[in-house]
């Protein structure tokens, strides 16, 4: 038994040695293109650009069900900077997926960013040849196994959900979490005691518009086991707080390549959506910090009864903020001083 044990852990540190060695960076010898195993001889392969006009609309994909996305559990979660990636680890069936086209119940156990040294690339998927800043993936396995670890081989194994992620001029306070980011900066580094959020608000606010195909990791080995959703809504954070993602150190690839593998051929596989595609393909999320109101300023000249001219301001609020008023008192205060030039 005891040499069994330790034959056991020899081929997992062997294994866990080969997997390791690789990067992004795509001068080097371990770069995407030089990656082994299914990575370049599967015919499964992930990311990819998802062509639009080519999916094919399939009403049968359906709603998800989300699981305790929506609450606030009594737990903690573990962060990580695993060398390649940030990583937000969490107990397994405490937050499940179902519905919406999958085979089954899967447990989401992490999810993870892909990014990179700009604003013009770092997602993983991109859609008909557009690329975005980031790429955040809610990786789960499917509860007929007992765990990731049996689950990630098995063609039935993984759901993983994509979500794209542009940069707007706001914080998101969903996303608020990435501050544990300034105590990740050194690679393998790890914080074992993030209060539990919610994830609801991390996904788009319409669920129901979605593409589909069947894939694999994005990381060797590249097993060819993950069903890919990758919302068509998109979201947005700051500068700032895509920055926090940036300032990660990565082994083995320099800052400038970023984390994320180029896309892959799709080969004879068809990309399916949730929704008709004609109606929208682009749509992001509304900035939870950017409401739109129309104020109209009218300035216009009366004459006095001793003949001197006098601006007359008219204010059209359109239902503004306080704030937004503010703003009007200025703009209106300008408006006159312009009008007495």
């Amino acid at each position: 038994m005891n040499k069994f044990l330790v034959a056991v852990l020899l081929c997992i540190s062997c294994a866990s040695f080969s997997i390791a060695q690789w990067s992004y960076n795509p001068n080097a010898v371990d770069g995407p293109q030089n990656w082994k195993e299914d990575c370049s001889t599967g015919k499964r392969q992930s990311p990819i650009d998802i062509e639009t006009a080519k999916t094919v609309m399939d009403k049968e994909l359906g709603t998800f069900t989300l699981v305790n996305y929506n609450k606030t559990l009594n737990k903690t979660f573990r962060a990580t900077n695993n060398g390649h990636a940030l990583e937000m680890g969490f107990p397994g069936r405490a937050y499940n997926v179902s519905g919406g086209g999958l085979n089954g119940v899967y447990t989401t156990v992490q999810f993870h960013f892909h990014w990179g040294a700009n604003n013009t690339v770092g997602s993983e998927h991109i859609v008909n040849g557009k690329e975005y800043a980031a790429e955040l993936h809610f990786v789960s396995f499917n509860t007929k196994y007992a765990n990731l670890g049996e689950a990630v081989d098995k063609p039935d194994g993984l759901a993983v959900l994509g979500l794209l992620i542009e940069v707007g001029e706001h914080n998101n306070s969903a996303f608020s979490f990435l501050e544990v980011a300034n105590k990740l900066v050194e690679p393998f580094s790890i914080v074992n005691d993030v209060p539990a959020f919610t994830f609801e608000h991390l996904l788009p606010d319409d669920k129901t518009k979605f593409f589909r195909y069947n894939g694999s990791l994005t990381t060797p080995t590249c097993l060819e086991s993950v069903t890919w959703t990758v919302f068509n809504d998109h979201v947005f954070i700051s500068q700032y707080q895509m920055n926090l993602l940036r300032r990660l150190k990565k082994n083995g690839t320099l800052a400038e390549f970023g984390n994320y593998r180029p896309v892959q051929p799709l080969n004879n596989r068809i990309v399916k959506s949730s929704f008709p595609v004609s109606e929208d393909h682009t749509s992001p999320s509304p900035s939870p910090c950017s409401v739109t109101k129309t104020v109209t300023v009218t300035v216009t000249e009366t004459v006095t009864d001793n003949g001197t001219k006098e601006p007359t301001v008219a204010v059209d609020s359109g239902g503004a903020s306080a704030v937004s008023m503010t703003v009007l008192l200025l703009l209106s205060t300008l408006s006159v001083a312009l009008f007495l030039l």
